[in-house]
């Protein structure tokens, strides 16, 4: 994962426990978001590469797909875990556009594997 990326991901975790934060951890709650804000902005100019978002997207999508068609509960599970680490990398968007290609791809080998 590039520093952006870590800290990008740091950034979206502060903001959701600012989100869930109750009145007596608010202060500390928004004081870690806005030290992750400005890390972030810091290193905002850096961007990932789009051969370094490709592979993280294939990464995904395969690891979902195996999930997906798994032979057992355990290895479903451990292809969850390792989507889920994928995933932390990545915006929402680019996880629902994987998550949709890895039910397209699994439809398609029912449909025309045979």
């Amino acid at each position: 994962m590039t520093t952006i990326q870590q800290l990008a991901h740091a950034y979206e975790q502060a903001g959701d426990a600012l989100d869930l934060a109750t009145a007596a951890n608010r202060a500390s709650a928004y004081a870690e978001y806005t030290k992750a804000r400005d890390a972030y902005e810091a290193h905002a100019g850096e961007a990932v590469t789009l051969a370094e978002a490709q592979e993280a997207e294939q990464a995904l999508t395969l690891a979902l797909k195996l999930a997906i068609q798994a032979p057992s509960e355990t290895k479903a599970a451990q292809c969850v875990e390792i989507a889920e680490r994928i995933a932390k990398s990545m915006t929402h968007k680019q996880v629902e556009i994987c998550k949709a290609a890895a039910e397209c791809a699994v439809e398609y080998e029912n449909t025309f594997a045979n």
